[in-house]
């Protein structure tokens, strides 16, 4: 199976680690890192570190947007390129000695319409594919998009795993995805909520998604863990007890990590302790990197989960 991750507003991550952030104040630089991202982008890297292949979609644009590719293209991915107007952006990571981490996320490119989108997933074969769609959307394009995307590409047999939010989100859960991963600010935003859901209402919520045909909800809770629904039961998984240089990423990490577990069909209880390990590692490193390999699979031995409920349709442990 093809796995295909889409990247509608990429960026250049530049990552500054300072000892304290101080607003207002001068800070003094201890190092830095500069690397290519963009939520699908590093689904992508996260894959490749896993062992797992995909192709990667992007809206470029400018300069930048030239620098990415060339150095997407010469990393040896397979990029297909659609042209915005404008500049890629560059986002800025302030990280202090704690482990805190500020983010300043430029607008970046505009396209005039969802037409050069929406042309290009119909001019192109998704049968046996797994499409992500993750991130923000461009200027110039309907709030609605991953809803259309969603819409075209499963009427060719593709699945997808959508991470988006805000109005992303609310519009692409209209056309079902196979896979979810909001986070808890993203449910309360569509839940109209003023307070953050609690785990009834997160539950609730999963459920409802599930109910209406997504085969997989999972619902992240930060350093707290996350929230696994599906047809195989309810479940938590508690969060790691680790030594943070950046959290920008990890949810990246985490989505890589159910397409792996997709591919391979894997059961609940390996997803979850792939899905929490793979987070984790990736907190422990610098930037927007991927954890090693050998990291992912020791934290995935101490990974501790909770059963909820069953569902009583599915006495068994498949998710999918």
């Amino acid at each position: 199976m093809k796995v295909l991750t889409v990247t509608l507003n990429p960026a250049i991550d530049k990552t500054i680690y300072v000892d304290n952030f101080e607003l207002y104040g001068t800070n003094r630089v201890q190092s830095s890192l500069e690397t290519i991202g963009g939520k699908g982008i590093n689904v992508s890297r996260n894959l490749r570190n896993m062992g797992m292949n995909s192709e990667i979609l992007g809206v470029f644009a400018g300069v930048t947007g030239k620098r990415m590719t060339d150095a997407l293209v010469d990393e040896h991915y397979l990029v297909h390129e659609i042209s915005g107007m404008g500049e890629t952006r560059i986002n800025l990571k302030i990280v202090d000695q704690k482990g805190h981490t500020t983010e300043l996320n430029e607008l970046g490119p505009a396209l005039q319409d969802d037409g050069d989108i929406l042309n290009w997933f119909k001019d192109h074969d998704f049968s046996d594919t797994l499409i992500v769609l993750s991130g923000s959307i461009p200027k110039g394009v309907s709030q609605d998009i991953y809803g259309q995307i969603i819409n075209l590409v499963k009427k060719g047999g593709a699945k997808v795993l959508l991470d988006a939010s805000s109005k992303g989100l609310e519009h692409g859960l209209v056309s079902v995805p196979h896979i979810i991963k909001p986070n808890i600010d993203e449910v309360q935003y569509l839940l109209n909520i003023e307070q953050k859901p609690s785990e009834a209402e997160l539950i609730e919520f999963g459920k409802a998604q599930i109910e209406n045909g997504v085969k997989l909800v999972v619902i992240s809770l930060g350093s707290k863990g996350a929230l696994f629904m599906s047809d195989a039961g309810i479940y938590r998984a508690d969060g790691l007890d680790l030594i943070s240089k950046s959290t920008v990423g990890a949810g990246d990490a985490m989505v890589a990590s159910l397409v792996f577990s997709y591919i391979n069909q894997e059961d609940i209880e390996t997803l979850i302790q792939r899905a929490i390990a793979t987070s984790g590692a990736a907190v422990e490193t610098r930037g927007t990197n991927p954890g090693e390999l050998k990291r992912i699979n020791a934290l995935m031995k101490v990974v501790r989960i909770q059963e909820m409920s069953k569902y009583e349709n599915n006495s068994s442990k498949n998710v999918w």
